[in-house]
């Protein structure tokens, strides 16, 4: 077997997310959808609510690679977890 060291920066081209918003009643919810707009599975990330308050939601996917804490909640800078 013959083992080599690549040499040469590896190009990785970055993901494209795609976000939508959508009325569900009195609540607003931020969504992954993908490039046809079609909701991906566990792609709720956030819920404004009618007093404006902004929920994450619980067990969003990770593979789409976004930054979650252990409940699998959108990380927020400021915001502890």
């Amino acid at each position: 077997m013959k083992v080599k060291v690549f040499d040469k920066a590896v190009i990785v081209k970055e993901q494209e997310i795609f976000l939508k918003l959508e009325q569900r009643g009195g609540i607003v919810v931020l969504i992954l959808v993908n490039e046809h707009g079609e909701k991906t599975v566990a792609g709720n990330l956030l819920e404004i609510r009618d007093d404006m308050t902004i929920y994450r939601c619980n067990y969003v996917n990770s593979i789409i690679g976004l930054p979650l804490n252990k409940e699998k909640q959108l990380k927020i800078i400021g915001v502890d977890d």
